[in-house]
């Protein structure tokens, strides 16, 4: 029963990347961005907000990923934001969404490919972990880009990877908050994002 709890739950080493789930359909990343940032009184605390594809058609919740400024806040997100309820206009009835520490270490947009997000986790050395983490080998995942949102939001930049389908999954762009429409000097929107290095702005 042990092996087979540690193999199903897993625990992650605490990451500045959060998992989140549970969440509505047709949940955007502002709604979850400006959740996070009043809970920890923090304008920069959320660099990025990932969506997802879902795993299955007939998917009844969304799924996606932060990146934080840092470990710290990642883990006081997760103290005071895990099971905050979020509202949808599709059910009567809130949402509770669930907060982790994400297993991904790192995040950046492929070079040369500005319709790639490459997530990385590096091995360590954490022997105080119920798994053999510092056994495990680099892994890395790459997810297409559907859309890229870069929005300012009271002089904080930060960006919105969308990698659901926006045929099969019926993205309304119509219902994201305003502050998705809200760009910079290199703000970027739509489905064939200009290339960019996000290399040194996630790194650290």
């Amino acid at each position: 029963y042990k092996k087979k709890f540690i193999n199903e739950r897993r625990i992650a080493a605490p990451s500045k990347i959060l998992h989140f789930f549970n969440t509505p359909l047709d949940i955007n990343g502002s709604q979850i961005r400006r959740a996070v940032i009043n809970a920890l009184s923090c304008k920069d605390a959320v660099q990025s907000v990932t969506i997802l594809p879902q795993k299955q058609p007939d998917a009844k919740f969304s799924t996606g990923l932060l990146e934080m400024k840092s470990v710290d806040l990642a883990a006081k997100a997760i103290l005071l934001l895990n099971h905050m309820q979020l509202e949808s206009s599709r059910s009567e009835f809130p949402f509770l969404m669930k907060l982790c520490f994400s297993k991904w270490s790192k995040m950046q947009q492929k070079s040369g490919d500005s319709t790639a997000l490459i997530f990385n986790t590096t091995s360590r050395n954490t022997p105080w972990l119920f798994h053999r983490y510092e056994l495990e080998l680099v892994s890395t995942v790459k997810y297409k880009v559907s859309r890229v949102t870069r929005a300012t939001d009271e002089d904080v930049t930060w960006t919105l990877w969308d990698t659901r389908d926006l045929v099969t999954e019926a993205i309304d762009p119509e219902a994201e908050n305003p502050v998705d429409a809200q760009y910079g000097s290199s703000g970027v929107s739509g489905t064939l994002p200009e290339p960019a290095d996000r290399a040194a702005g996630t790194a650290g």
